[in-house]
């Protein structure tokens, strides 16, 4: 045994006898799920995350079913995707 484990052996023992109750102090992590915005922001960080985000897009578009972005659910992705092409292309009339 260490000698560490040997001390604190012994103040158990030594609390114990003068009827001491020994109390450990553990520390607690928690973790939370970041927010869309802080999500957002570490992926714009990144031009790597960003080329994930978008190929991920166009994976799903290519190999999911028809119209699995046409859904109302991604009404404002796909507004959010014109929005852009838009920008790209330089379309002022947008």
């Amino acid at each position: 045994m260490a000698p560490i484990c040997h001390r604190g052996a012994y103040e158990e023992r030594r609390a114990a006898a003068t009827g001491a109750i020994a109390v450990r102090v553990v520390q607690r992590q928690t973790t939370r799920e970041p927010s869309p915005a802080e999500c957002v922001t570490r992926v714009l960080a990144s031009p790597r995350a960003c080329r994930e985000v978008l190929n991920g897009l166009t994976t799903l578009v290519a190999n999911g079913p028809a119209g699995q972005l046409d859904s109302g659910a991604h009404t404002a992705t796909l507004t959010a995707l014109e929005r852009l092409v838009h920008t790209l292309t330089g379309d002022e009339d947008w």
